[in-house]
């Protein structure tokens, strides 16, 4: 059997043997029914909420108290958002010493499914936590090593 690439878009038609897809691209994929028939298909339109994800990194010179006080006022910031539901889950915890940064884990649904108005939500409330990581002293780490020597020869000619 063929294997199918996964389609996101607008259901525009569908046929006796096709169903036309309009993608965010603007292309239209046209699929036969039998592919379309034996594919998961997730309706977004259906749910009414959208999920925010994500787990943002932050410097590891950060202490436990700074953590805290981030961790407690995202909390409050999505609790408090009139557009993040309370009715989901809602979370936002330490989860993790990474490679080269201190991680907070953050998950939450919008009150929307329209996804314009999810991407401006979920751009308002980056931005409010990155003004959260600013306003606590700290900020987000990227990929780093450090390298230590133990010793360099003391003459190298």
């Amino acid at each position: 059997m063929e294997k199918h690439e996964q389609v996101e878009g607008v259901v525009e038609d569908i046929g006796m043997r096709t169903t036309k897809i309009r993608t965010f691209e603007k292309s239209l994929i046209t699929m036969p029914n039998q592919v379309v028939a034996n594919s998961p298909i997730e309706n977004f339109s259906r749910r009414g909420i959208r999920r925010i994800k994500m787990t943002i990194g932050i410097t590891y010179d950060t202490s436990e108290a700074q953590i805290t006080k981030i961790i407690s006022e995202i909390q409050y910031l999505l609790y408090n958002h009139e557009y993040i539901t309370n009715e989901e889950t809602l979370m936002v915890n330490f989860n993790s010493f990474g490679d080269s940064s201190l991680n907070i884990f953050i998950y939450c649904f919008t009150k929307t499914s329209n996804w314009k108005t999810y991407m401006d939500i979920k751009e308002e409330v980056s931005l409010s936590i990155m003004q959260i990581i600013e306003n606590n002293n700290s900020s987000f780490a990227f990929p780093s090593q450090s390298l230590y020597i133990e010793s360099t020869p003391e003459n190298l000619g």
